[in-house]
Order: structure tokens, then C-alpha cells, then sequence
């Protein structure tokens, strides 16, 4: 019975007006769609293996990228060498998350690591960017060209020099920074902007099983980028949606989530509530690893009597603590049901960031059917610029991404981060008054 609903769902969801879909933008060009598989592998002492592998237009790619996941593969698994339970199996995932920029040029950021007992035990990632009609490698010099290598040198350092409370070592900065160890470090390209990767432990020798990546926004970066990547990144022609969950890290459904984004290379914003940090520290991790964007939800979920002082006080204990957490401090915020003035009023000096699009997804009563239907439909018929919340909190979020995830695509939405789609839009952030949604004329 409950397959048959399931087929009644996807055919009510394939007979839905295109027009639903608000803004038409570009279409996505067939060179940069690909699909994801995903395998589980279970072990003995309540462990598991899970595997992604992409298939793009490009057989070679999906040969590199395979042999990059294999290395990850064999390496990562030195590292389960420890048992789950049934509840939290002991977990080596491997697999790619992929992003798209312009008409040609597609990042695949591959990640590898093992969690267990809610720690992440042990992390890596390699790299590619490639023209996905010709096959070419990208390399950092065919973005940033030979006059802005300075600043890409400069900003580089900059940001290492802030990961985490202590103090880096000035002859390590000097070395990771240098222009010929740069131009062999990993990197990708988001819709809005470049990361390049490190081992924290390269800068930072006691943090153990953790990365670290530099960001770049193009708008920052643009005196510095060769005209060919000025065009290959720029995605203002396509619809831009950010997908925001809210109330995590939650054990179980913000890992299941992060699957369902990674198969279709959808960039999430988690604003998080800081006394759960802690408990899910491997989530927070894994969130910030996969270059989604990690935000604050404040340090606790209340919504009235909040004075100015003590926002103040649990932004500072917020910054602290992710400082701490994963070397970076959050760039915006959410207000804790929406009351935006609490924070606006106390003059935090960030940007909050609130909705136009509410699913509704943290009140559905039960899994049926109608649940399933007024979701997708919530998620999937938006337009440019909408900024959308939903719930890690919300036991059915996987679910539910299963079902608007390849919408979403069919209909060619890049599903980017708050950050990112104001990045695209070159759009400044205000921290004097909410923002519910970003397009090409500004924030509103």
C-alpha cells in the first residue's frame, strides 16, 4: 500500500505546471548533469562502508573521480578500527560533493572520513575541477591569474592565520602560502566562490582529524581572476534557491540529509543552535567540510525575553565555541522563531537572515501522503532568489529531500548557500534589518 501511494505521489508531483516553478532562468547544460550512486556496505562490529560515485557526461572524470574515492577508500579504512552500536554504526563514508559553475566547469570536492560515537575519527579530501566538455583539468592558474596571485596569497594567509583560538606558526603560514605550494593545493569552485583545502593539523599540529578550506568570494576576488574564470564562474543566469535548516546538529537526520544533498550537488545553509554544538561536533564538522555554510540559530532556541546583553553574550559564547569547534566563526544568523528585532535591536553586526518561503515541515502531524505532497510542493514551486526553511529537526527532512531534490533539478535550480546566492547576485548583506529573500535587484 505504501508503494502505491509512493507512485500516485510521483505522478501527481510529474503532472504539477512548470509554472509552478516561479522564475525560468538558464537551463542547466547536459555537460554539467551528472547523477550520484550511493552503496552500503555493512560490516561486523556494527560497521558500515558508504560509497558515492558520480556519472557525468565524461566517462574519464567518473574513472578519476572513482580512483580519488578508491584512495580515500583503502585509506579511511586504517581508520574503522573501532565498533558501533546499533544505533550509531561506525561509519567510513567516501564520496564527492559536486558543484557547477557557468556553462562548462564542474568541482568535485572529495571527502573522506570516519565518524564513530558521535567523533569524527579521521578526515581527508582531494580535489578536481574540470571543463566537462573538453575533459581539461582546471588549474588555480587558469583562475586567478599571474598579477593576483599576490592576493590570493595574501587572503590565503589571512584566513589560516584566524582558524582557532591559537596562535600559527609564521615559518608554516609562510610555506602553505608560498606561490608554488598553492598552485598544488586542492581547491573547488561553488557558484559564489573558491575554497582551497588543508589538513588542519599541516598549521595546526593538535587538531587531529579535521580540514580547514579558505573562501574566496568572487566579488572579492575579481581583480585577481584570470576573463576565463570570470566567465566559467559566473551563474547569474540561472534561478538560485538556498535551501536553510534550522534546530540542528540532530543526530541521525542531519547525516541522512547530508546524502540526499550531496547526490545532487545542493549546497545547504545549517543555522545552528549552540548548545547543541557539542554533541554533534562530528556533524558541525561534516557540515563544514562539505563546504555547506554553518550559521548561527543562536545559543538557545528561545524566542522572548531576550535584552541586548545577553544576545550579545550568546554571540560571543557562539563565536567561541565554533572558533574552537571547526577554526571559523559564523557570518549571519537566524532568529530563533523569526524574532529578528531581539538581535537587530541589540546590534549584533550580522546579518540575519529570515525566509520567504515557510514549508511548514517542523508541524507535519505524521508521514501520509497529503504530508508528503504540501511539502514538495512548499520546497519546489518557489523563484529566483528564494531563501527556504526547513527543519533538521524534522524527522521526515530526508524524506522529504528525496522527493524535491530531483524536482528541483529537473527544473534547473542550482540550490546554493545564503552566502553564495548573495555572492552571484553581488549583493551586500545589511546587518540593520532582515533579510527574506535575494535577486538581481537587491535583497528584500
Amino acid at each position: 500500500m505504501k508503494l502505491i501511494r509512493l507512485l500516485c505521489l510521483a505522478l501527481c508531483l510529474c503532472l504539477l505546471p512548470l509554472s509552478m516553478a516561479g522564475a525560468a532562468g538558464a537551463e542547466i547544460p547536459a555537460a554539467l548533469r551528472f547523477t550520484q550512486t550511493q552503496t552500503r556496505t555493512p560490516l561486523d562490529g556494527n560497521q558500515e562502508i558508504i560509497i558515492t560515485l558520480p556519472k557525468t557526461a565524461l566517462p574519464a572524470v567518473d574513472e578519476e573521480i572513482a580512483g580519488l574515492v578508491e584512495g580515500l577508500r583503502a585509506e579511511g579504512r586504517k581508520h574503522l578500527n573501532v565498533k558501533g552500536t546499533s544505533r550509531m554504526p561506525a561509519r567510513l563514508d567516501v564520496g564527492a560533493n559536486i558543484f557547477r559553475t557557468g556553462t562548462r566547469w564542474m568541482s568535485f570536492l572529495v571527502l573522506g572520513r570516519v565518524a564513530a560515537e558521535a567523533q569524527q575519527l579521521w578526515t581527508a579530501a582531494d580535489c578536481r575541477v574540470y571543463n566537462m566538455e573538453t575533459g581539461e583539468r582546471i588549474a588555480l592558474t587558469d583562475v586567478v591569474s599571474e598579477e593576483g596571485f599576490a592576493f590570493l596569497q595574501a587572503e590565503c594567509r589571512r584566513q589560516l592565520a584566524a582558524f582557532y583560538p591559537e596562535q600559527a606558526d609564521e615559518a608554516l603560514l609562510d610555506a602553505l602560502t608560498a606561490a608554488e605550494a598553492l598552485k598544488k593545493t586542492p581547491f573547488i569552485l561553488t557558484p559564489g566562490h573558491i575554497s582551497l583545502y588543508w589538513p588542519a593539523a599541516e598549521l595546526y599540529p593538535q587538531r587531529k582529524a579535521a580540514l580547514v578550506h579558505v573562501d574566496i568570494y568572487y566579488p572579492d576576488l575579481w581583480d585577481a581572476m584570470t576573463e576565463t574564470a570570470r566567465t566559467e564562474t559566473d551563474c547569474s543566469r540561472y534561478t538560485l534557491v538556498a535551501m536553510t535548516y534550522d534546530d540542528g546538529p540532530m543526530r541521525g537526520n542531519s547525516d541522512r540529509l547530508m546524502n540526499w544533498l550531496r547526490l545532487y550537488g545542493a549546497q545547504a545553509t545549517f543555522f545552528l543552535i549552540g548548545d547543541r554544538l557539542e554533541q554533534g561536533s562530528y556533524l558541525v564538522h561534516r557540515e563544514y567540510e562539505a563546504n555547506h555554510l554553518v550559521a548561527s540559530h543562536n545559543w538557545a532556541h528561545v524566542y522572548d525575553g531576550i535584552t541586548s546583553e545577553k544576545a550579545i553574550k550568546w554571540k560571543n559564547r557562539y563565536d567561541e565555541t565554533l572558533l574552537d569547534m571547526i577554526g571559523v566563526k559564523p557570518t549571519m544568523m537566524r532568529a530563533p522563531g523569526g524574532n529578528d528585532y531581539h538581535f537587530l535591536d541589540a546590534g549584533i553586526g550580522l546579518p540575519v537572515i529570515h525566509w520567504n518561503r515557510l514549508t511548514q515541515d517542523a508541524t507535519a502531524p505524521e508521514e501520509t501522503l497529503k504530508d508528503y505532497y504540501k511539502m514538495a510542493m512548499r520546497t519546489y514551486s518557489v523563484e529566483d532568489g528564494t531563501i527556504i526553511l526547513m527543519h533538521d529537526s524534522c524527522a521526515y527532512v530526508d524524506r522529504y529531500a528525496e522527493i524535491y531534490l530531483p524536482k528541483m533539478e529537473e527544473r534547473n535550480m542550482l540550490l546554493v548557500t545564503v552566502a553564495d546566492m548573495a555572492a552571484v547576485r553581488r549583493v551586500t548583506l545589511p546587518t540593520d534589518r532582515s533579510v527574506n529573500r535575494i535577486t538581481e535587484d537587491g535583497v528584500e
